[in-house]
């Protein structure tokens, strides 16, 4: 309608061009001068949007607590306090749509007199009365036309200006063109059904996670020897369970992210015999399994929380749930294996949703199994559940334990203690514990007398409980075996 109204105008006398061009670059200035100020004043809206939701959600899930402490009032001038500054932005943004909307109306009255003045001065003969009325009436409704034409324009820019839009939005463009920083797969893949033992080895590892940055990892030279077979005869199987412990920055979680090559370290990571860094990263992350200690559920199916890529059948599902014993429970949810999981797994407890995730990593039969302190805020009889499960269906599997507290690894079968991101000991509990003058003896004498003299008892009766499988079969397991003289870690 504009251009048409625009186009009409100059084709009935040409000297309506300039007036026409300078409109349109009024407004072009008009507009510019007014966007920056309507976009700020929109995202100072919807930030001080924000703040109300998150109040109201938070009074009315702890109305309980403040009728109990009767701290009714203080909410209340609280949400009010939070509503008038909302509304002070509210203000500030309708002001400057308003100016902008004067200023419009402002030149599309002022063209619509030069118009009319340019046309009542010309030759009516020349241009004919009827061209002359229409021209008149176009150019009298260009005034709405414009302004709607302007007034979409802010809308649209101000509407993505919207915080949880914009952010969206600018995530979305800043993610799109990231490069690729990740090594792209190798042209060789890995052997078929690698890893099948679970032997771990790092050869003078470092890592950085930024190339300016001091290593996080310092040279780490370590072997971690794949789960054995105990007693053959009698098919009893035993875990490598290999516990990591440290101070807060030793360098745990960083020995985790070498592992995955989440960052990618200098040196070699080499799990049976094949360096991870000749491996593809779908494959290396796939061939091992993990536990947070924060369980993770994604907002689909519980189907596809348990098994995302659909390699399993409904019947090897059921099965895992009833190995975690959960199969109860999903048969009386409203649709079985298609329950939809709210965001953050609300409707299932913090134990529940642990338990989805060590099903999820059963259904991997991997050979290695990463937790990171994953039964550190549930109940004791889920905590038993859990190593129950871990111990029975991860048979001849390497477990790699990192630990906040030292009673969850003192039954391990070698500790791993981290230390500025360098190897401090590497050893079984009792021995660990023999060295007092050690950093992991430090660590259990820090915990108290009494904790103290738990923590070694638990791994006293560990090594008891080992020491009977040894006396029940050929070869020991506890055995180191010999190291050749250039192995990169004959000096641990």
């Amino acid at each position: 309608m504009v251009g048409g109204t625009l186009v009409v105008n100059m084709f009935i006398n040409f000297w309506l061009t300039i007036p026409t061009l300078v409109l349109i670059v009024v407004h072009v200035i008009i507009f510019r001068m007014a966007m920056p100020t309507i976009r700020a004043a929109k995202r100072l809206e919807m930030i001080a949007g924000s703040p109300i939701l998150s109040h109201l959600d938070t009074t009315v899930n702890g109305l309980s607590t403040i009728r109990a402490f009767q701290r009714g009032r203080h909410f209340e001038q609280n949400f009010w306090d939070i509503l008038n500054r909302h509304t002070s932005t509210c203000f500030l943004n309708f002001c400057a749509i308003r100016w902008m909307n004067i200023a419009i109306d402002s030149s599309c009255a002022l063209y619509v007199c030069i118009i009319i003045i340019l046309l009542v001065k010309s030759d009516f003969s020349r241009q004919g009365g009827s061209n002359i009325g229409l021209a008149i009436s176009m150019t009298l409704i260009l005034n709405r036309n414009v302004q709607s034409v302007v007034r979409c324009c802010i809308d649209t820019a101000s509407y993505m200006c919207q915080v949880w839009q914009i952010i969206a939005v600018e995530r979305l463009l800043e993610y799109a063109d990231l490069p690729d920083k990740e090594a792209q797969d190798p042209p060789e893949p890995p052997p078929q059904g690698w890893p099948d033992q679970g032997a771990v080895e790092f050869r003078h590892v470092y890592l950085r996670y930024k190339p300016e940055d001091e290593p996080v990892l310092k040279d780490v030279c370590l072997r971690f020897r794949p789960g054995e077979k105990v007693n053959p005869r009698h098919s009893l199987s035993h875990i490598c369970n290999i516990g990591v412990v440290g101070r807060t920055g030793a360098g745990k979680s960083s020995l985790i992210a070498s592992l995955f090559r989440l960052a990618e370290p200098t040196g070699k990571v080499v799990i049976d015999g094949v360096a991870t860094s000749d491996v593809g990263l779908k494959q290396l992350r796939r061939s091992i399994s993990i536990i947070p200690q924060t369980p993770f559920l994604f907002t689909t199916s519980l189907r596809q929380n348990l098994d995302l890529f659909g390699d399993h059948d409904d019947k090897i599902l059921w099965d895992v749930l009833q190995e975690v014993q959960l199969k109860s429970l999903v048969s009386g949810l409203a649709g079985g294996l298609d329950f939809e999981i709210p965001e953050g797994g609300g409707s299932l407890s913090l134990g529940q949703r642990q338990l989805v995730c060590l099903a999820r990593a059963l259904l991997r039969r991997n050979r290695l199994l990463v937790l990171d302190e994953a039964t550190a805020n549930l109940d004791s009889q889920t905590d038993s559940l859990i190593q129950k499960t871990i111990r029975d269906k991860f048979a001849s599997c390497t477990v790699l334990t990192i630990a906040h507290r030292l009673q969850t690894i003192m039954d391990s079968d070698r500790i791993l203690v981290m230390s500025d991101g360098k190897v401090a000991q590497f050893d079984t509990p009792t021995a660990l514990l023999d060295d007092e003058a050690g950093p992991f003896a430090q660590m259990v004498r820090d915990n108290g007398p009494s904790m103290a003299r738990q923590l070694a008892l638990t791994a006293r009766k560990a090594a008891m409980k080992r020491q009977n499988a040894v006396d029940a079969r050929h070869p020991s397991i506890d055995e180191e075996r010999p190291l050749a003289e250039d192995d990169p870690c004959t000096k641990l």
